[in-house]
């Protein structure tokens, strides 16, 4: 998931057929190795994808219980300090949904990623260094309040009913995401041409620059 937040932030100089590394932010030990043509690949299904993500906040949901049973991917909660029935704590998104790229971390930022501190000042279980980190370009931009809801933003509350330290004015917070419009649909919504840009579609050009037979840029 981090791929292609990589590849923008470091660049690539490599042969179609030739083989990158990259360090995983997670787990540095166990380098991620692809093929120059994967990695082309990805980043033009990453690009794709990239308008269909869950709507905040109405596609997104917390529950102290459990992973819901179905329609939702999610992420688990845990600071595993604090006793306090956190282990089935989990942030979700609808499933039906491209992932966001939302990950949890409860010792410190992730780095290369842009992170929100949770935080509750009242509760002694180490809740100074734990983040909710997403891509730096991702278009959810999170606020943390543990005094309550953050005016003029769209919040979902994370409460864990069993502990006592006042988590019942704990809210996440972010300005509400553009419903997108209609996704293009393959093939119905695309179409080839030979000759100029169709007017209403956006384009991308298809070009050998070694083919002579009127390949090249039409202006």
């Amino acid at each position: 998931p981090y791929l292609l937040h990589m590849i923008r932030s470091s660049g690539i100089n490599a042969e179609y057929g030739e083989l990158v590394s990259y360090s995983n932010p997670l787990y540095p030990q166990v380098p991620i190795t692809f093929a120059m043509k994967d990695i082309i690949l990805l980043v033009l299904l990453a690009l794709v994808s990239a308008d269909n993500l869950p709507i905040w906040p109405d596609e997104f949901k917390w529950s102290s219980a459990g992973r819901p049973s179905s329609g939702w991917d999610c992420i688990i909660i845990l600071e595993s300090a604090d006793p306090h029935t956190w282990s089935d704590n989990y942030f979700c998104w609808k499933n039906t949904r491209n992932n966001p790229i939302i990950y949890w971390q409860s010792w410190g930022p992730i780095e290369g990623m842009r992170c929100t501190q949770i935080t509750e000042a009242a509760d002694p279980h180490t809740w100074q260094d734990n983040y909710l980190c997403v891509l730096e370009d991702s278009p959810y931009h999170f606020s943390w309040s543990s005094a309550g809801a953050i005016a003029g933003m769209s919040c979902i509350q994370w409460l864990e009913t069993a502990d006592p330290h006042t988590w019942g004015d704990n809210f996440l917070c972010a300005p509400p995401t553009i419903k997108p419009s209609k996704t293009a649909v393959f093939p119905d919504d695309f179409r080839w041409s030979g000759w100029y840009p169709p007017r209403g579609y956006d384009c991308i050009q298809i070009h050998e620059r070694a083919d002579p037979h009127t390949w090249q840029v039409i202006k």
